[in-house]
Order: C-alpha cells, then structure tokens, then sequence
C-alpha cells in the first residue's frame, strides 16, 4: 500500500543510501509469507568468524532479492521460480558478503559519526516535513515501527550501509585505468562483426568408423581421467527403520495424550482473509474526496457487481490491484494496526469502511476471521501420529543397533558369516557392498558417514552402530582396493561414443571445407550450400568480442576469427559441440578514432566500476577462505528447500 509512495519518491534518492532506502521500501507492504512470522531479529542466519549474520538481515536480503524477480516477471513470479532460482541462498550470500564487507571497514578505520547519520536520515524522502525540517520523534518512531523497524534497528542498518558506502568510496580511490586499457575496453565494446552461418551435425555421418588405434590414442592422452581411486567392501547388517516402523501401532489415547502435553504446537494464530480497494490521497484529492468514491463503490457492490473488478478498475494499491485486491492470508501485525483491527472486529462476509490510514482509505471486503486459539485435535491427529511413530521408530531401532552390536562383542563376532548370522529378524539385514570409494554412493545406503566409518577401519574391523538414512549400520571391512588406472578393457565403452562423435566433427569439417573452397571460388552461395545440405542458414546478430553466437555459443576462435575478417569473406569450418560450422561475414562495424574520443571518459569510468567491483569481490572471496562461515541448520526450511549441500558463498 505505501509502496506507491515509496516508488514515486525514489528518483530524489541519492545514490549511497540506495541499499539500505531499497530495504526500507520493501518492508512497506510486503508479507515474507510463513517465513515472517516465526523469525526474530536476534537469531542467527550464519555465522562469519566471530561475527553474526541476524534473520532479520536475512530477511532484509530475501525481500530485496524477491522485490526485483517480482518486478521482472510480474504475475509470472511464483514460488516454483523462488526455488529454481534459489533466491533465499542468493539473499544468505549477498548477507553473509554485506557482513564481511563492513568488517573490512572496520578494519581499515572507517566509521561513520553521528553527524553524518543524522544528515542520511535527513535526506530521506518523507522523514522531513514540506520546508526540510525533520518530522519528529514520535512521527519518526510510528513510520519505523509500521515497517518492523525501531529506530535502533534502523540507525544501525543506515549505519551500516553508509559504511560499506566509505569503503567503496575509499577503495575507489585505488583504482587506476590506463588510456591503453581504456582504448582496449572501448575497442572490445565497438569493434563487432555480423555472421550468417551453417552448422552441420556429426550425427550426418551415422557411418563414420572407428579405429582401433583412435580408442588407444584417446585412452592414453586421457588416462588422468580413467583413474579408481581406493575403494572399499563392506559387508553390513542393517536394522531397517522402515521395516520396524510398519509393526508399530499409534494409539488414539496417546495421540491426545501427545496432543494435551505440548500445546504450544499446535496454537494457531489469529488469521483473516480480505480484500480492499485503496484510494491514496494528495493535491488532487483529499479524505473527503476519497471516501465520497469508495462510499459510491460500496454501493456498487452491495447492489451485486463483483468486488475484485471494481478493485482492479479504481484501487490505488499497485500490489493487489491486479489481483483484484486480494490481500490473502494475514495475522494481527499483517499491516499496520490501523488496517487490520476493523478488519478482525468485522464479521465474514461484512463489508467496512471506507476508513484511513496512513496509505490512504479503504473499502474492504472481509472475507473470513479466524480468532486465535488451539487447532482441533481432528485436525492434527495425522500430524501426531506421524510424530509419534518417528520418536518410537527413531527409538526401536536404535535400540536394537545397539543390542546387536552388544552380541557382536560378548559373542567374539568377527567373521562375515557371523555378521550375517546376526540378521535373525524381518527387520534386519545382511548385505556386502561392491567396491565403493569414499565419496561415492552406496546402493541402497547412499553417501555420508556410512562411507566415512567405512574409510576409517581396519580392515576386518567391526564398527559401532552407524545411523544411516534407513535405520542403524554396523559394518566390517572385507577388503581395500588401492588406488589404480582403469585398464583400456574397463573403459573402452565409454570411450568409443566419445572418440565417434570426434569423428563425425571431422567428417563434418571436412566436408564444409570442401564447400568453403567452392564458396571462395565463387561457385556457389552460402543459401545454395545449405538448401544442398538441407541445413538452416541461420543469422547471428553483430557481437563484440565477449559476444555469442545463437546455437553455437561463446566460442572464442570463431568469434576471434569473425573480427579479424573484412565483410564479404568466409571463415572456418570450425567444430561446434554438435558438429561443424561455416560461417560468411555480413558486416563489420571497426574502430573509430572519432567515436572513441568521444566516448572515452564513459569507458574509463565503467572500466574504473568494474575494477572496483572487481577488488570487493577479491576482497569477499579472501575473507571467506579466512574466516569460518557457517550457514544455520535448516535455514531454508520454511521456503520448502532442504540445506544445500555446497560450501556457503
């Protein structure tokens, strides 16, 4: 609702509060969903050395990051898109660099006085009244809080972007461009060419053969690729979580006995649903303007015209107006308190208003309150018994681990038969792996400490009880691989599909270089070429030299090759992933002296930004490799992404 405003007043921004304004934006109007709620500013997101990294900068990061797909893809944004392109990893990076790069400013000198926050804050559009003069207090305190911000919290984080803003401007100072490597850059940039072009698949040539000596040459100029490493066997009996869970029953009197013992699982908050119609006010309208139209609106819809048309046609609200004013799901603290009291004292179904706030008035539809209180027991038993039977399996099984690893040393147990006598019941198992190295998966297993255990025995040596995706592990070692080159035997057949498909690229560039010949002696014409071949002439649009080609790709030799050519000739063939090329040039735009005199001090400038990017981005990655960062277990939990695997950064 005040995002318009906010929108409207940002070209007055100036460019080193830019973040830290952005941040304040989009806590106006925006709900971060489930993820909102249960989040306080003091927990923990990473830790970077002795440093932390809050879920509210998280938080800060994630809606920044949301607030530009939303903006890009419109009403293509869903949560699907979220999780494709990971935004809340892209929001805990950029939090995690934020924090590294202020303790870089701390660590070089910088501060920032108290002066110099109080004039930021003054810049601010809508801190300061219509003749310049501050707000406030009280004004100030109220505006903060309706964005989940106290003034601390935001003087800090206004603090901390005006510091980070210092260092940027001191390392900025470092930089030096030469008029050579301006002349380059700007050469780079105009200097383009423009092709037209045939690419011919290897797969033309189905009866390329192979010889016996091509599958040798290729094993031996890449046998650094076809090395084992150690491997290991293990034989394991396995107590199956899964299995044991099948056998073990739930009764109802535990689930309500679970369901009375910890109700603080399962309160639910006060919910509503609505949807509103805004009318902002200004110049060219005033309260009483505003609510003589909503007044006419209401009767419009009480008279039977369907609310979300009228919404779409009149509302103010930028984010629900195309949405029909559908605000969705909200609590209490959803929006400012002047918004959503009216709307949870209403009853379903009730149309209220018109009524002000801060954003403006408003007509809003409720369309259903929810009041806060425990959920039904009928309505959690599934979740309960799911619980329950997780503890008691959890439980079993690690109970029975351990009771067979105490058999294993009373009963002297050391021998694969022994181990294998040991799987008496349905839910244990006996299994011998095949050779597995130590970051590979096991069958059935998978990878993680199951490897690690299995890498740290001796060999006949037994383990403790291992947990295991599918219950508890205990394992012996039968027999270690050393490290070995694959023979030519064990790789051939991956080999020869490889070494075929070169093949048929050099059958493809030597039949286009036959074509190139009959091109440059004029006897035929690229169009002629690829109707004989019945391949599309394809046309590249001009690149630079950091350009790529459509369908062909980022290939420096052909794209080195284009700009060295004058227009009107031919340049290849060249091998593509899939095959060949020829190529004839169209155009060629070359160096103007004029132009780059012209020009000159913009390149220098984007060259001096992009060395300055450049060195805070060394500046992040060296830190990175100092410090130890850890990324909070199950962060990403609430967005529905499980932890990933890789590094943080």
């Amino acid at each position: 609702m005040a995002l318009q405003w906010l929108r409207d007043q940002m070209k007055y921004l100036k460019w080193v509060l830019w973040i830290v304004i952005a941040a304040f934006v989009v806590l106006f109007g925006n709900d971060w969903s489930g993820v909102n709620a249960p989040l306080q500013a003091g927990d923990v997101a990473a830790t970077v050395g002795d440093e932390t990294v809050t879920m509210a900068e998280f938080r800060q990061q994630y809606q920044a990051i949301e607030s530009q797909y939303r903006q890009i893809f419109g009403d293509q944004y869903n949560d699907d898109m979220m999780r494709r392109f990971n935004l809340p990893q892209q929001a805990l990076n950029n939090a995690i660099r934020r924090r590294i790069l202020l303790m870089e400013a701390r660590d070089m000198g910088l501060d920032i006085a108290d002066q110099e926050l109080r004039r930021a804050i003054l810049d601010i559009p809508g801190l300061t009244d219509d003749s310049g003069r501050f707000i406030g207090s009280d004004a100030y305190s109220r505006l903060l809080q309706s964005n989940r911000y106290t003034p601390e919290s935001f003087e800090e984080a206004m603090r901390d972007d005006l510091l980070i803003a210092k260092l940027n401007s001191v390392l900025a100072d470092t930089v030096y461009v030469s008029d050579a490597a301006v002349e380059r850059a700007y050469r780079a940039q105009s200097e383009t060419a423009t092709i037209r072009f045939v690419q011919l698949p290897g797969s033309e040539f189905p009866g390329v053969e192979v010889p016996a000596d091509a599958l040798q040459a290729y094993y031996a100029d890449n046998q650094g690729d076809y090395q084992l490493p150690e491997r290991r066997v293990v034989s394991y009996i396995l107590v199956d979580a899964v299995q044991m869970r099948r056998d073990i029953e739930v009764t109802d009197d535990e689930i309500k006995a679970y369901y009375d013992a910890n109700p603080d699982s399962y309160r639910r908050e006060a919910q509503a649903t609505a949807r509103h119609i805004l009318l902002t006010l200004g110049p060219n309208r005033d309260e009483d303007a505003a609510r003589a139209e909503l007044e006419a609106l209401k009767a419009r819809i009480e008279g039977g015209e369907d609310f979300a048309a009228l919404a779409r046609e009149a509302s103010d609200d930028p984010d629900t107006r195309d949405r029909g004013g559908d605000l969705g799901s909200f609590g209490r603290d959803g929006f400012v308190a002047d918004f959503t009291n009216p709307i949870f004292a209403a009853d379903p179904g009730s149309l209220i208003g018109p009524f002000k706030t801060q954003y403006g008035v408003h007509v809003v539809e409720v369309q259903s309150v929810l009041e806060a209180g425990m959920r039904p027991l009928a309505e959690v038993t599934a979740q309960i018994r799911a619980v329950l039977l997780n503890e008691r399996t959890q439980q079993l099984s690690e109970d029975k681990a351990k009771e067979l690893s105490q058999r294993i040393g009373a009963e002297g147990v050391t021998t694969v038969d022994g181990l294998r006598g040991l799987a008496e019941e349905a839910s244990v198992g006996f299994q011998t792996t095949t050779p597995f190295g130590e970051g590979d998966v096991v069958p059935g297993i998978g990878r993680g400490q199951f490897n690690e255990i299995a890498f740290g025995l001796n060999p006949e040596g037994i383990s403790e009880p291992v947990k295991v995706p599918r219950g508890w592990a205990i394992l012996r070692l039968d027999a270690i691989e050393s490290p070995r080159p694959q023979t030519f035997e064990e790789v051939e057949a991956r080999i020869r599909p490889i070494v075929l498909r070169e093949q048929q690229k050099v059958a493809a560039e030597a039949r286009l270089a036959e074509i190139k010949a009959s091109l440059e002696a004029g006897s035929t014409t690229l169009e002629e070429t690829a109707e004989t071949l019945g391949l599309e002439l394809q046309d590249a649009p001009a690149f630079n030299v950091d350009g790529s080609i459509p369908g062909i790709g980022a290939d420096r030799a052909i794209v080195d090759a284009a700009l060295a050519a004058d227009a009107g000739t031919f340049g290849g063939p060249f091998p593509t992933p899939v095959g060949a090329m020829l190529f004839e040039v169209t155009e060629r735009a070359l160096f103007d002296p004029t132009a780059f005199t012209e020009a000159q001090t913009t390149v220098r400038t984007e060259e001096e930004q992009t060395q300055l990017r450049n060195l805070m981005a060394s500046i992040v990655e060296l830190r990175m490799r100092d410090l130890d960062v850890q990324r909070a277990p199950g962060i990403f939990a609430a967005f529905g992404i499980e932890d990933p695997a890789s590094p943080v950064g």
